[in-house]
């Protein structure tokens, strides 16, 4: 893509004409192409936490919508 442009009208005395070309490929006017990459290391992960006020809370919407009383025990899974 080549583009010029002329100006006309009247410059001060002091002013100094300057020709300019520009020349530019047509791929700069294209919406560039987005990425990202996310990436989680194993050792970057929390595991969940549980506390006896929360298991308290489950326990007591259990007995009273269900009217049944339950043990809820948090078991952590084997390493392989």
């Amino acid at each position: 893509m080549k583009l010029s442009k002329k100006l006309t009208g009247s410059m001060p005395s002091s002013s100094v004409a300057v020709r300019l070309c520009i020349e530019l490929p047509d791929t700069i006017f294209e919406k560039p192409q987005l990425q990202a990459s996310i990436k989680i290391n194993e050792a970057d992960i929390q595991k969940p936490i549980i506390n006896a006020e929360v298991l308290d809370n489950i326990k007591a919407e259990f007995q009273k919508n269900l009217g049944i009383e339950m043990s809820i025990n948090v078991v952590e899974q084997k390493k392989k």
